[in-house]
């Protein structure tokens, strides 16, 4: 399949529940000619087609597998109608097709299965043809470690108490159930930012710190609190006017933050929330919840502003609009900033703006101010643009080798990818990592790792890889998540979440104890957020492999003697 995409430029789709095989794009007529005549000649595979082997399962006497049978007739071509006239060779990635991983590739893994038994040549593991052309069996990349700094509660801890803040009985309660005593820094910091009545207060608030550092509760603590005053003296919120809106980039992390809520409501600081997410499924019930009344709703700014625009919320009654993972949400071109503008302008003049992030570049703060006619107050923690105090990072030269191109790069760092799972394997059941997290800059890069790991480990004996990126229907993302923070049972085979940037976005995942950064990050601040993942929290533990080529090295080393010597990754804003 791959072969046939890349000789003809094209497209080309196993519909199973068809019965046929699209052809778009590139030469189509030449795709299907090629189509039809391995169908005439009875070839089922790539391997037995390039290597001109008798197929594992005629020698063995047997009928190829129903996954392994001829695909059927192409369409795409004269008389068969092509998907796109205008289609000019290229295709977009971001498809939603929730089986990518076994359309086209049944073959192949059958493939695995014959190297996994011996059969296709003994040699008990599968070697994809590609890495054996591009990479030597003795590579050995050059590793460059950091250790993580000495184990330090007040590298995470404010010598604060809650209760010295000016935190309530609700609150304290609340914590007490979540097992937390002490504020971080940034929690210390924001309850005051957030608590006081003075002429500050009409100021909007930016509260920025490295990721892990707890700024989830570091906004929601004074906030809730206030709204419960407000609850007192006003009484409970009125229908479809909510007191507090939280804004977030993704649906994942407005159902992560909705969970953080309930947890405090559970625990004494009542309050309603909502999470609205898109679909019809769920738009008239979630729609029917905010006209009976709810505190704080959140979601992505695109559906708040849909239910705004459309008088299905009324936000005269807000008192609070947090804008969580803001540089993620306005953007490098600032474009989210389309979709809040409209909700700041309605809002009444009293409501505070609060925005939250792990990074805040030069050209971000620049816009933000010019945003809201310079009226922002930062509070920044100690951490901001550094990784936690806990990481061990893991910086992977994979460079070398006869032919430098992206073939041999991508080959090059798959094998050292394979040489690092070989590595946690080899640590035992017991200290292996059970949840690790793989970063790509691009969805093809991520289904071409999966597939491979789905090949080569077909039983899912040694791990267990999961797609989470935007090509994949919202329910099979939330299906990948769920299964990924669902806390490891004992001799469970590991689970990897191969992924996009997606997941660098607010994720809180307290068991990913190695994050893999099979590419590397267009900018620092996407090495913040990536690294982040890991060794959260008060002497949270972590290691990052940051798998790199050619001038990457440079820069990949120089973020890492900007960490030993205690410097932020990127230049921080001077405030």
């Amino acid at each position: 399949m791959n072969e046939l995409q890349e000789r003809f430029r094209c497209r080309v789709n196993v519909r199973r529940d068809l019965g046929v095989v699209e052809v778009s794009g590139g030469d189509v007529a030449a795709a299907e000619a090629e189509i039809r005549g391995i169908i005439e000649r009875g070839v089922t595979s790539d391997f037995e087609r390039d290597a001109g082997r008798p197929s594992s399962y005629a020698a063995a006497g047997g009928t190829p597998p129903r996954s392994s049978r001829p695909p059927p007739p192409p369409r795409g071509s004269p008389g068969l109608a092509p998907d796109d006239d205008n289609d000019d060779g290229f295709w977009d990635d971001d498809d939603d097709d929730d089986d990518w991983v076994l359309e086209g590739l049944e073959d192949e893994l059958d493939d695995a299965v014959a190297w996994q038994d011996g059969r296709a040549g003994g040699r008990g593991k599968y070697v994809p043809e590609q890495m054996a052309k591009y990479v030597d069996g003795d590579f050995e990349p050059m590793v460059y470690t950091r250790e993580p700094d000495d184990e330090d509660e007040y590298n995470f801890f404010s010598g604060a108490r809650f209760g010295q803040l000016g935190a309530s009985d609700g609150v304290t309660d609340a914590l007490k159930e979540m097992g937390i005593e002490r504020p971080s820094h940034i929690q210390s910091l924001s309850y005051r930012a957030l608590m006081e009545d003075t002429a500050a207060d009409e100021d909007h608030v930016l509260l920025a710190d490295q990721a892990g550092s707890g700024k989830t509760l570091a906004y929601l603590l004074p906030l809730l609190q206030r709204l419960a005053n407000t609850e007192k003296e006003e009484g409970r919120a009125r229908p479809m006017r909510p007191r507090m809106l939280v804004l977030v980039p993704t649906s994942e992390l407005a159902v992560q933050v909705l969970g953080v809520i309930r947890t405090l409501s559970r625990g004494g600081l009542r309050c309603r929330s909502l999470a609205v997410t898109g679909g019809e499924k769920n738009s008239r019930t979630q729609i029917e919840v905010i006209r009976e009344g709810c505190d704080v709703v959140v979601g992505t700014p695109g559906r708040v502003g849909w239910l705004v625009e459309s008088g299905k919320l009324d936000p005269a009654d807000l008192q609070a609009v947090v804008m969580d993972e803001c540089d993620v949400l306005l953007g490098d071109s600032f474009e989210f900033a389309e979709q809040v503008a409209p909700l700041r302008d309605v809002a009444p003049k009293s409501t505070k703006f609060v925005l939250v992030t792990a990074t805040i570049p030069e050209e971000v703060l620049r816009q933000l101010n010019k945003f809201f006619a310079g009226a922002l107050r930062v509070v920044q923690g100690p951490g901001l643009h550094r990784p936690a105090a806990g990481l061990l990072e893991r910086l992977v030269d994979c460079s070398g080798g006869d032919v430098v191109d992206d073939q041999s790069g991508f080959w090059r760092k798959y094998a050292a990818l394979e040489q690092l799972l070989n590595a946690e394997k080899e640590k035992g059941e017991k200290d292996r990592s059970q949840r690790m997290l793989l970063f790509c800059n691009k969805i093809e890069t991520c289904r071409k790792i999966e597939n491979l790991l789905v090949r080569a480990d077909r039983n899912r004996e040694d791990l267990v890889p999961l797609p989470y990126h935007a090509a994949l229907t919202p329910e099979r993302r939330r299906d990948s998540l769920a299964e990924f923070l669902t806390p490891p049972r004992n001799g469970e085979t590991p689970r990897m979440l191969v992924c996009t940037d997606r997941a660098s976005r607010g994720l809180d995942a307290s068991g990913v104890s190695h994050v893999v950064l099979f590419d590397f990050p267009r900018d620092p601040s996407e090495y913040v957020r990536r690294v982040g993942r890991t060794a959260r929290g008060a002497l949270g533990k972590g290691e990052v492999s940051v798998l790199v080529l050619g001038r990457q090295v440079r820069l990949a080393r120089e973020i890492m003697r900007r960490n030993t010597r205690g410097d932020p990754v990127e230049s921080t804003p001077q405030f």
